[in-house]
């Protein structure tokens, strides 16, 4: 007995539709798990442009000498107009890491109310049923 007749459902449409449900699952958990090893993957990265940025402004902050030097100041102004490009790229790919956490979010949510009203409805049939009992 497969768990879309063992779940009480009568009407071939309740069948169609739990089976449909239930097809579901191994997408969401597949996606689920995509989505936490690209996460990973991306923390990973910023993690590592962390690191240069602070180990880059540890020195000029330790070279206070810098700062009255024309040639330095040159160069930091360089340095950070070579970085603002990474740095608006970070900012863009963590927008779109926000919007899709969002919609993962309330993907989650849709599936957790399906969950909750499928769970209801067996626990519903089944003390209709006596199978509970």
């Amino acid at each position: 007995m497969d768990c879309v007749t063992a779940c009480g459902c009568t009407s071939p449409v309740e069948q169609a539709q739990l089976a449909t449900h239930l097809k579901h699952l191994p997408q969401i958990m597949d996606g689920l798990k995509k989505f936490g090893d690209r996460m990973v993957d991306i923390l990973g990265d910023h993690g590592a442009l962390s690191q240069e940025l602070l180990a880059s402004m540890e020195l000029v902050l330790t070279l206070p000498s810098w700062l009255h030097s024309y040639e330095s100041r040159f160069e930091i102004q360089k340095a950070i107009v070579q970085v603002q490009p990474e740095v608006q790229k970070l900012s863009k790919l963590l927008e779109s890491y926000i919007q899709h956490l969002q919609q993962v979010q309330a993907n989650l949510n849709r599936t957790d109310e399906k969950i909750q009203t499928f769970t209801s409805a067996v626990g519903t049939l089944a003390r209709l049923t006596g199978a509970g009992e």
